[in-house]
């Protein structure tokens, strides 16, 4: 079972969304707008996140998208209460070991209001959400919500089940160290072996995706090539900070650097994209511009960057 959570205070705008939600396998929360549509104002604000805050907590192991409209208009409420108020709870959620759960489970800021500085201030709040779109009464408008979900939340499950992976790699890993280290001087041979062994996975799961992405991935255009290279760098500059933007785009934006990413891409080599990121990612390491990324991760955010242009081509 897969939840939505809907954060929304238009009653029909609400169920709607339920409606395509469900018909595409999602269960939705809260279960029905009447739930908390009472806390939609000024004075009952601390009830309204007191209430997010438990839905969340008692269902987050089954949550994998967060639709939240950004500008709560109730009554008497700042329009800004869906960003300040809502989007900072649940960035700041204590669910898992240093908020892994609550700092990757997507968002998308979803708001009738199409204010420049709305959606800047959502994109580029710390609490940050991973897209913005605005809200019409119009199926295309509805169909580009659901399949940005379906995208976003793929990842987000493959991020778990990707830093699941790792943690488990990790701990093998240091459990065959100790032991190498105790009963054989060949230490860095059989450490070097090892690694290429257990890095196996990763090779196995690249080389899936090569070919459940090739169809996609050759028709792409131009266009849409740059669009997935600056979505990856844009995810680049989230895992490093701000302060990074200038050095990282520096480096992505190099002609050299952008014809190889196109390169693979338009090619549809996937694992091709991943291992030059790996290389890209060393040097930025390196360089002191980004914290160490593992190959699961680079993978992640790869994928990420990918399916999220592709879902917006259809």
């Amino acid at each position: 079972m897969r939840y939505a959570v809907i954060i929304e205070d238009e009653r029909s705008e609400f169920n709607t969304l339920k409606e395509i939600f469900k018909s595409s396998s999602w269960e939705v929360l809260p279960k029905s707008y009447e739930d908390i549509s009472h806390l939609f104002c000024e004075e009952k604000k601390n009830e309204l996140l007191k209430s997010i805050r438990v839905l969340i907590e008692e269902n987050y192991e089954s949550i994998r998208i967060i639709i939240l409209d950004v500008s709560l208009w109730g009554r008497g409420m700042l329009d800004t209460f869906g960003i300040d108020g809502v989007l900072k709870l649940i960035r700041e959620l204590d669910i898992e070991e240093n908020n892994t759960w609550s700092k990757q489970v997507p968002i998308i800021a979803y708001s009738r209001h199409d204010a420049l500085e709305l959606k800047r201030k959502a994109l580029s709040s710390k609490h940050h959400v991973h897209t913005y779109i605005t809200k019409a009464d119009d199926t295309k408008n509805k169909q580009e919500l659901l399949l940005t979900a379906e995208s976003l939340s793929s990842i987000f499950s493959l991020n778990i089940e990707a830093g699941g992976f790792q943690d488990n790699i990790n701990r093998m890993y240091d459990s065959l160290k100790n032991m190498i280290i105790s009963h054989d001087e060949g230490v860095e041979t059989k450490l070097n072996q090892m690694e290429i062994f257990l890095k196996g996975e990763i090779e196995h799961i690249k080389n899936g995706l090569d070919i459940v992405l090739y169809a996609s991935l050759t028709q792409l255009d131009a266009s849409s090539l740059d669009d997935i290279i600056g979505e990856f760098q844009d995810q680049l500059i989230d895992v490093a900070g701000m302060e990074k933007t200038q050095s990282i785009k520096n480096k992505i934006e190099k002609p050299d650097i952008r014809e190889q990413f196109k390169k693979f891409l338009k090619s549809g080599q996937f694992s091709d994209f991943v291992d030059f990121s790996k290389d890209l990612i060393k040097e930025l390491h390196e360089e002191d511009i980004i914290d160490f990324l593992p190959g699961g991760r680079i993978l992640c955010l790869g994928l990420s960057s990918i399916l999220k242009i592709i879902s917006k081509s259809y």
